[in-house]
Order: C-alpha cells, then structure tokens, then sequence
C-alpha cells in the first residue's frame, strides 16, 4: 500500500459519489469505477484504492478520516495531479518544505509533516505556489471559479505532504517521487 492510497482513494470515491448526483468529473470517475473490471487500468487502480471497487451490496464504503471542509469532490480531484506535479517537480520533500517557506508558509507546512493536526492556509496564498495559468485551466475544465480551485488546492496540498512524510519522516524522496510519478502517470489520461 502507498503512501498516498488513502488520500487519492477517498477523493475518487466522493468525486464518483458527487458524479452520480451532478455528472461531470465525478461521473467520469464513476463510469471508470463501474465501467472496468478490477486490476485494469485506471477503473482498476481507483477500484483498488477503494477496497476492490464498489462496496459489497448492502455495505457502505467507509471514508479514510481525510477532513475535505467545503470544497467540492471533483475540485479535489482536479487539483490533485496539479498538487502531486508541483510536488515532484519539486525533486523531493525538503525542496517542497524549502519552496513553502519561500512562500510564507514554513509553519503551515511544518505542522503537515507532524503528527498533530495540519495547520490550515489560506487559499490565496495558493497563488504564490501555483500559476494564475494553472489555476485558471483547472476552474475551466471543472467550470468554477478561480478562488475554488485555490480552496482546493489550500485543501488538497496538506494532505498529499502529509501522506509523504509518515511518521514525520521527510528522507524518503526517492520513495516519494516514485509513487508520485506511478500516480501521474495513471490520473494522467483522466484529470491531464
């Protein structure tokens, strides 16, 4: 199990549970969910991450713990490969760590790689990490504003350095990289 399954796993289970009700992402990671039988592709892979798929008749799925606040499933799931690419384009955690506090959010990101409760930022400072250009495709593709795709982002980016650095462990790079290039490399064809 990777460091980040839990995390992508619940993301694509509320993007598929909100596709179901309003169509867009969600209903694209729900057809994918639905559509492939397990271990094939991307259906596979989310399929997977969520246990096998879709839970057992009668049985609910239950989430992993990951507190989203208000911001819409298939925002998150759009900004995750935006979120997992800055962080490799990085070339590891403390090169992430070094640009956060660069940017003005040195504490914030700290208390991600702790074991107590991840400090919450603000939204716009998204804006310093990410390019208005990134933003702006992201609410387009989506069909929200900016200031969403910030909240996203503000929501997604703390777990994601959290899932990487168990245990507050900030040398497994390497490791890291690797499941996020295997990640990008499976998202890519969904949420590229």
């Amino acid at each position: 199990m990777g460091m980040l399954d839990g995390l992508i796993g619940q993301i694509a289970q509320q993007a598929m549970q909100g596709g179901q009700q309003s169509g867009g992402l969600g209903a694209i990671v729900g057809s994918l969910l639905n559509g492939q039988q397990a271990g094939g592709g991307l259906g596979g892979m989310l399929g997977g991450l969520l246990g096998g798929g879709q839970p057992a008749q009668g049985q609910t799925a239950q989430p992993t713990g990951f507190n989203f606040g208000s911001a819409a499933p298939a925002v998150l799931a759009a900004v995750l490969p935006l979120v997992l690419n800055w962080v490799q384009q990085q070339g590891g955690i403390g090169n992430v760590l070094s640009s956060l506090s660069n940017s003005g959010l040195g504490a914030q990101a700290q208390s991600w790689i702790g074991a107590g409760e991840n400090h919450s930022v603000d939204p716009q400072a998204m804006s310093q990490i990410f390019s208005p250009d990134q933003i702006a495709q992201v609410a387009a593709k989506v069909g929200v504003s900016p200031e969403e795709v910030q909240n996203g982002l503000a929501t997604v980016l703390p777990h994601v350095i959290n899932q990487l650095t168990p245990n507050g462990d900030t040398s497994n790079a390497g490791d890291a990289n690797n499941e996020i290039g295997a990640m990008l490399g499976k998202l890519g064809s969904l949420f590229g």
